[in-house]
């Protein structure tokens, strides 16, 4: 007879994956030769990313997927009798990119007589929030303040210290 449905295991069922590359497993089953996999941006698996049928282990390593994305998979076994049935579906994300560098704006690198109370500016990078750090050292290993949670591309500094050289630096998250 056509073997059973496979036990999927790994990854989870919901996981989200910190890189676009993955090794899909599942549990050998009995009477099985080869293993048939889809992998689809759609959970009815109406089209296929990735339909690779006769692969003779119980992983796959698939490489190169889009950031961001969820991901849909299952597998079935295969024997001379025929395929048997797939297995329950399992759903992956991988996680959405990481923003790029800002482009500080203002003040200027190495601008001076900046004023105490002054607004740090930089361009949109796609991070949902940023972050911005300040110290006096250009390696940023003095003491530095970190603002986080900044949803807007400028942020308002008060309290500077005229005749101290700061340095700053921003990041999307």
């Amino acid at each position: 007879p056509a073997p059973a449905a496979p036990t999927l295991t790994a990854p989870n069922e919901g996981e989200t994956l910190a890189t676009p590359n993955v090794t899909l497993a599942w549990l050998h089953v009995s009477g099985a030769d080869i293993y048939d996999l889809q992998v689809s941006t759609a959970s009815d698996f109406s089209s296929n990313l990735i339909a690779h049928n006769g692969i003779p282990s119980t992983t796959y390593d698939v490489t190169g997927l889009a950031a961001g994305t969820p991901y849909y998979w299952r597998v079935r076994g295969s024997n001379a009798s025929g395929p048997g049935p797939f297995s329950a579906a399992r759903s992956f994300t991988t996680a959405a990119a990481l923003p790029a560098a800002p482009t500080l704006t203002g003040p200027a690198n190495g601008a001076t007589d900046v004023s105490t109370s002054h607004t740090l500016s930089w361009n949109a990078s796609g991070g949902d929030t940023y972050q911005v750090q300040i110290t006096t050292t250009s390696d940023f290993t003095a003491e530095v303040s970190t603002y986080d949670g900044i949803e807007d591309t400028a942020y308002p500094l008060t309290g500077l210290t005229a005749g101290i050289t700061y340095h700053w630096r921003v990041r999307g998250v």
